[in-house]
């Protein structure tokens, strides 16, 4: 019979539970055991993941570093931000520019030594760009017309970084499949002595082979070069989130301008130091698509596309020239053109 049934009448109450001998004996209560600490098994780490983190906190603390010198960019350049930025983070840039921040002077670089070619006026100062705008962390862009270039002034962009400032380790080449033998050639033909490896394969044992070495010893290249359809295998996105490049280089950066497509999204995920786009195609459609690469380039300054399609709309026959002139000034701020 249950307890709780066991109750008598007093005063038309009922008292329950009133059969006490009934009721078991309480044990004493035992002292509680202090829980004992956590121990947590330190997994063995061997050389290749120390040289990668090592790595990849050089790239941070680089980047951490600029972070006041790049900010000092964008405040001196408020009045041609302001109609492209939401208010919040011209409101920030502003409180920012109140600041006194130290005044970066623009160097002159000659041709790198590991460069085997006489390097042409107009590419110099391609390069001369480049390096001023690595030194304040600013990503950029590069264009001209095909045949003038582009890959060598990368290409000496990343021996300036190696002979001037003993940067090490990879950057990460994204191009067409169709130009990617032209890559290869460049760097053997202009560059012999920087260590590249190719990520593209269309046979899977030859793509095993080239993922391993890439995860077994990608800080001892100087540049890894892939394709875009590459960048999107899911297989490897574990490969490139897990290294921090000192720079990501899309070769026809203009493939990017959809902002939603796969490829857009793949090579927004990937970690790297700085960025360079490189284009030779003016972009056609609406500013929309050049929302989608300054996006790239500077997530947090450019976070909303409304300025662009608002004032430059075809399907709705809107077309503002004032503002399509304060967009070509601050493109020449973040392009050079040949």
């Amino acid at each position: 019979m249950l307890r709780v049934n066991n109750y008598s009448v007093t005063a038309r109450e009922y008292i329950f539970d009133v059969h006490q001998e009934d009721t078991p004996l309480k044990h004493k209560s035992q002292p509680k055991k202090k829980s004992q600490p956590k121990k947590y098994i330190d997994m063995p780490v061997n050389q290749t993941q120390l040289d990668r983190l090592t790595h990849n906190k050089i790239v941070q603390n680089s980047v951490r570093s600029k972070q006041w010198i790049r900010q000092n960019f964008f405040t001196k350049r408020l009045e041609i931000l302001e109609p492209f930025i939401e208010f919040k983070m011209l409101r920030y840039l502003k409180a920012q520019a109140a600041q006194p921040t130290a005044k970066i002077e623009p160097v002159l670089v000659a041709q790198p030594k590991m460069i085997r070619a006489k390097m042409r006026d107009y590419q110099l100062l391609g390069l001369n760009f480049m390096v001023n705008m690595h030194r304040q962390n600013i990503a950029m862009i590069l264009g001209d017309e095909m045949g003038l270039g582009k890959t060598l002034q990368t290409i000496s962009l990343i021996c300036y970084l190696k002979e001037q400032e003993h940067i090490t380790g990879p950057s990460l080449v994204v191009c067409p499949l169709s130009v990617l033998t032209s890559w290869t050639s460049e760097i053997k033909k202009w560059c012999p002595s920087l260590k590249y490896i190719q990520l593209h394969s269309s046979q899977s044992v030859e793509q095993d082979r080239q993922k391993r070495e890439v995860a077994d010893h990608a800080t001892d290249y100087d540049i890894i070069l892939t394709t875009y359809d590459m960048i999107k295998v899911p297989a490897l996105k574990s490969l490139y989130s897990r290294l921090h490049f000192n720079y990501l280089v899309l070769d026809e950066g203009h493939k990017i301008k959809g902002h939603e497509t796969l490829t857009a999204q793949a090579v927004r995920k990937i970690h790297a130091g700085n960025k360079l786009l490189l284009t030779g195609t003016p972009l056609q459609n609406n500013l929309v698509e050049l929302w989608a690469l300054l996006n790239f380039l500077h997530p947090d300054i450019f976070t909303t596309l409304d300025p662009f399609h608002k004032h430059y709309d075809l399907n709705n026959n809107v077309i503002d020239k004032s503002f399509l002139m304060k967009t070509s000034n601050f493109w020449n701020n973040l392009c050079y053109v040949v």
